[in-house]
């Protein structure tokens, strides 16, 4: 009601304004400046008593979402550690949680499974949905993004190499006619 009663006032001081423009003596003129005066001061009342109101009720909005967050968090965090748990149970068998950085892939596969569970713990119905369910979807999907990792990697992992052959590599082995490897000093 009160962004309709500052648009109707705006609109009355736009209309008294151009009266006062249009006034025919300087005492109509100051009467209908006097009357934009107080109808301005309406609307800037108005617009503030407004922002007040709204900022408020934001404010309580914002103050609700935190109370449910806070009394949700605990509840969340249980859910999200079994969740966890469960799945590097099913697909890790012989993986060690303890892995530092320098573990390519499981290290991947732990911040693949923790980037997930941060995603599914801010939805609003990560509490209601089946914690099975959610496991099962979580084993596919990351099962998926291993095999497809294992088909891009798979051309650039190398071939075991050959031994090498004597005389290849930095240093000349023995030559095949006999000759002394190293080059003849000048000796004069």
């Amino acid at each position: 009601m009160l962004g309709i009663l500052a648009e109707k006032t705006l609109a009355l001081a736009c209309a008294v304004q151009q009266r006062a423009l249009e006034a025919e003596t300087a005492e109509e003129m100051a009467q209908l400046s006097h009357a934009f005066v107080r109808l301005s001061r309406s609307v800037r009342q108005s617009i503030a008593l407004h922002a007040k109101e709204e900022r408020e009720r934001l404010r309580g909005d914002h103050e609700a979402t935190q109370a449910k967050a806070k009394a949700r968090a605990p509840a969340v965090a249980r859910r999200r550690q079994l969740l966890k748990r469960e799945v590097e149970d099913i697909l890790c068998a012989d993986w060690d949680p303890g892995i530092e950085e320098d573990d390519g892939e499981s290290y991947e596969f732990a911040r693949s499974l923790s980037e997930r569970l941060d995603d599914l713990a801010e939805t609003e119905d990560f509490l209601d949905i089946d914690p099975d369910q959610l496991i099962a979807q979580l084993c596919e999907d990351l099962a998926e993004e291993a095999a497809r990792a294992d088909a891009v990697l798979a051309p650039h992992k190398a071939a075991p190499r050959a031994a090498p052959r004597p005389g290849s590599g930095p240093t000349p082995g023995p030559r095949p006619n006999g000759q002394d490897p190293t080059p003849p000093t000048d000796s004069s």
